[in-house]
């Protein structure tokens, strides 16, 4: 199991020398879609028992902001928490044949919380470009996968 968090005291950045400094963590942008979180956590955890493999990764981030004197273009974005539950399964400790050796079978749920960053403007409203699910079209997702080894 780990965990590990930042705390951004600073976040700046100068284009050129002389240029304006663009501050990150007070509504500075560099592509539009939120400046940067003051702070995140990141989670992993993974349990091991006999055939069976569960491992849960995690990521909390806090709100952003777009600054505009336009009340429009004034973005507020919401935190995001983003879970992967993941597993595997080997096969030969199961069914003991020699085509089993080295099989695997995974199945993985992204964002299994179905967060989604929600971002309004000055005036409450959210912008059609920034609509959750134009920000994150899949959403929660759900693999299965088998892989071999040779």
């Amino acid at each position: 199991m780990s965990a590990t968090t930042n705390y951004r005291l600073e976040d700046r950045l100068t284009l050129r020398s002389g240029g304006p400094v663009l501050d990150l963590l007070d509504g500075a942008t560099l592509n539009g879609t939120g400046g940067r979180p003051r702070w995140d956590v990141e989670l992993n955890g993974y349990v091991n028992y006999g055939l069976f493999n569960l491992g849960l990764y995690g990521r909390v981030q806090g709100p952003t902001r777009i600054r505009s004197d336009i009340a429009a273009s004034d973005l507020r974005f919401s935190g995001r928490t983003w879970l992967v539950l993941y597993s595997f399964l080997k096969v030969d400790k199961i069914l003991d044949r020699p085509w089993t050796k080295g099989l695997n079978v995974n199945v993985t749920v992204e964002n299994l919380l179905n967060d989604r960053i929600n971002v309004t403007d000055r005036n409450g409203d959210t912008p059609n470009r920034f609509q959750p699910a134009y920000l994150d079209p899949i959403g929660r997702s759900v693999r299965v996968g088998v892989r071999k080894l040779f």
